[in-house]
């Protein structure tokens, strides 16, 4: 196991209900191009951490790296758009979030 696999493992142990040790071991995993796993800790950091924007966007990244680029993962069940103000509804960002999470 990895170093920083193993200290995240070891602080989810003590604390698993620490959305930001799961968004770590998330990141930890993608680091090791291991997507499905990614996906699996962002899933749980996200619904520890009252569904944070900056968790939600490490989680649709985190599927898509695991479906390959396919988007078999077009909407993220149980997850709310991110609420954006009428200032940006024309950004690329925008549509983008509207697409992926329906």
């Amino acid at each position: 196991m990895a170093p920083g696999r193993r200290l995240t493992a070891e602080r989810l142990r003590k604390n698993p209900e620490d959305p930001n040790g799961w968004k770590l071991l998330g990141r930890t995993y993608v680091e090791l191009q291991h997507y499905a796993e990614a996906a699996d800790a962002y899933r749980r950091a996200l619904a520890l951490s009252g569904e944070r924007p900056d968790i939600a966007t490490d989680y649709a990244e985190a599927l898509v790296f695991a479906a390959d680029g396919h988007e078999q993962h077009r909407h993220f069940p149980g997850v709310e758009a991110p609420r954006l103000s009428a200032a940006g509804a024309g950004s690329p960002w925008r549509s983008g979030c509207r697409r992926w999470f329906g």
